[in-house]
């Protein structure tokens, strides 16, 4: 059976829609893997903060609602002894408990930026954080850092 031209040609552009297709599928998925990656490591930090947060915290209720002056009069001291992490360069204890975490230069789209975890003590004394992180795209954030 002989294939006419006009067949060659449709058969040809089909072959090349698959592969374009899949091009498109492909970097696609390495986009969103890549998102997803970098988000991780933004997890990291929140981690990381999460168990300094529960010190700086427990000084606060402790010391007559007094903010510790370092991470090592909140007992973090313990956490910055495993410093600096594949991902988070330091953290810092700043003015009324808040906590910044800053990334190492090396970590991909999020190098050398922070996050910031800031609390406020409400008319029950309760204790609640607010994270805050300007410079790093939403993308790259997790839900309990919008």
């Amino acid at each position: 059976m002989k294939m006419s031209k006009g067949m060659a040609i449709g058969l040809g552009a089909i072959a090349v829609a698959i592969v374009a297709g899949w091009g498109m599928y492909i970097a696609q998925a390495t986009s969103a893997y890549n998102v997803y990656t970098i988000k991780s490591k933004f997890a990291e930090a929140v981690v990381e903060a999460d168990l300094i947060r529960l010190d700086v915290a427990e000084y606060y209720i402790n010391s007559d609602n007094k903010w510790p002056s370092s991470l090592q009069d909140a007992g973090g001291d313990v956490y910055l002894k495993n410093l600096p992490t594949k991902v988070v360069q330091s953290v810092a204890l700043g003015g009324e408990g808040a906590i910044t975490v800053t990334f190492r230069a090396e970590v991909p789209e999020l190098g050398g930026k922070s996050v910031v975890f800031t609390p406020a003590v409400d008319s029950k004394g309760e204790i609640t954080w607010a994270c805050s992180a300007p410079d790093i795209p939403a993308k790259y954030r997790t839900s309990n850092c919008p």
